[in-house]
């Protein structure tokens, strides 16, 4: 037995003849411009004006977006003024009074051939003393937990508060230092802001704390702030036809289907087709227009004659294999399926060309599934006649011809996975890359079984399910609840055919 412990974790060529080149200006100007005056001093104290200016010792290009150019805290508007190589910001605003403020120039005065720039940082009071506290944030993704960059980070005097009282951007490790703030208690938040406004839009990336926080001289800790994109009201969408038999469509599970009506008719059975995606039977049509009603709203949806007169084409296709041994064959189709003649089906063994007989041919929805005693089989091919199926619609299916490898017990390994601890109201999943290959809920005996693994390699991943909701969910600010955990075990579990391994998975310490 093999057991694998895991954890969190200006090339010139001379030449004797005459050459046409380019003559060069000599090295590339790397340093941005630079403040020669300005006309306020560093870490100003009963500053009073309404306008700065600097002078620079080179002329410049001002790259004023709306993000290059923040007075923090943003007590007034700022606007700027170039002439030759001084550049002028004021304001028209009454800025509050003993108060520190810092005016952030991020990449906006930038050197006019070489484009070149830095950050400039003015730093001014307008009581009698400059605010020295400082708060540390991390940022990271809600989902992979890693560090999040140019992630907007304020502080806020209350949790509703709309635009932060402070605000800097992180930095490539995720960390934003929030400097010059005054004494006090806050309330952090966090965004991805896309339009750049400093609020929090319902689908931006955001997180936050939800409880108080004190900023004083014994403020030493990081405050981790975890993002992710909530939940939003989600609508009908995405409706496609499907020939000739189904319309596909993106269906939120809270949507109420007792108010979706095809053609007249409500739908009342839907097939799964993916998270959140839906199929249902159109039942025989005969316009090439018809019509979905979702509550109140019409939508057309195109069925013309060309497409509703396809016929089926059965489609092989591979399922889990663990859940269904002894294994059986399923095929697809574009339509519910209504009947099928059995009589229309031969099936032959590819190893001797003889042919055989199914245990059983059963159909639900739009798959058709053939049961065989699958022990003595290694391959087999599948005919159907024309008409062999017919779907809701009235279509029927074309002559189709299938061959099938059939998967053996020995091809595949198995994981035995043992969790010492951290498991409770969890998902384990099974992942390979970025895609779960399995996952089971989280039980007493913190001891999992994945059996039937392709050889390869794979690594677990644990949701944290605090609402036992059977998925992952994101912040959630009018529940005050911060998005799931998710433990990322990194490790590789290597797979090979015929083969067990035992992997325990061991708490960071």
């Amino acid at each position: 037995m093999r057991i694998i412990k895991l954890g969190f974790i200006v090339l010139l060529f001379l030449s004797s003849c005459a050459q046409v080149g380019t003559i060069t200006g000599g090295e590339k100007d790397v340093i941005p411009p630079q403040i020669k005056k300005r006309s306020i001093a560093v870490n100003a104290v009963n500053f009073k004006a309404n306008e700065i200016t600097l002078d620079f010792d080179e002329y410049f290009q001002l790259s004023q977006l709306q993000d290059n150019i923040a007075i923090v805290p943003p007590d007034a508007v700022l606007s700027t003024k170039v002439s030759k190589k001084r550049l002028t910001i004021f304001w028209t605003d009454t800025l509050k009074s003993a108060n520190t403020y810092r005016i952030y120039l991020n990449g906006a005065v930038k050197d006019i051939s070489e484009g070149n720039s830095e950050l400039i940082n003015l730093v001014f009071s307008t009581g009698p003393t400059i605010d020295s506290l400082s708060f540390d944030v991390l940022v990271l993704d809600g989902y992979y937990g890693s560090p999040i960059e140019n992630a907007l980070v304020g502080l806020y005097d209350s949790l509703n508060q709309k635009i932060p009282r402070y605000f800097i951007q992180s930095n490539a490790y995720g960390i934003a230092t929030i400097k010059n703030i005054a004494k006090g208690t806050y309330f952090s938040k966090a965004l991805i802001d896309l339009n750049k406004d400093l609020i929090i839009q319902e689908g931006e990336i955001q997180g936050g704390c939800f409880d108080a926080i004190n900023v004083d001289e014994s403020s030493k800790d990081t405050l981790r702030i975890h993002l992710s994109k909530p939940f939003s009201k989600d609508k009908v969408k995405n409706i496609k036809y499907i020939p000739p038999g189904l319309v596909g469509l993106h269906l939120p599970k809270d949507t109420k289907t007792d108010s979706l009506f095809f053609n007249g008719k409500q739908i009342s059975l839907f097939i799964q087709a993916g998270k959140d995606s839906m199929l249902f039977a159109t039942g025989p049509l005969s316009e090439n227009d018809s019509w979905l009603v979702i509550g109140g709203d019409s939508t057309r949806v195109r069925t013309p004659l060309r497409e509703r007169s396809l016929k089926l084409n059965p489609k092989y296709t591979l399922q889990n294999i663990s859940n269904m041994y002894p294994f059986h064959a399923v095929f697809e189709v574009k339509d519910n399926i209504s009947t099928i003649d059995a009589g229309k089906f031969s099936f032959m063994n590819l190893i001797d060309s003889v042919k055989i007989v199914p245990d059983s041919i059963t159909f639900i929805d739009n798959k058709l599934e053939f049961f065989f005693n699958w022990n003595t089989i290694v391959s087999i091919a599948v005919h159907g006649d024309e008409g062999a199926i017919t779907g809701s619609s009235g279509s029927i299916s074309a002559v189709f011809n299938s061959k099938i490898t059939v998967p053996q017990l020995r091809d595949f390994g198995s994981i035995v996975l043992n969790a010492e601890k951290g498991t409770e109201n969890s998902i384990i999943q099974l992942m390979k890359g970025e895609n779960v290959v399995r996952e089971v809920n989280a039980n007493s005996t913190k001891k999992y079984v994945f059996n039937a693994i392709l050889p390869g390699e794979y690594y677990i991943r644990i949701v944290l399910d605090v609402n036992n909701n059977g998925q992952w969910d994101p912040i959630n600010w009018k529940e005050k609840r911060q998005a799931e955990t998710i433990l990322w075990y990194r490790s590789i579990i290597k797979v090979r055919a015929n083969w067990e391994v035992e992997a325990t998975l061991i708490a960071a310490p």
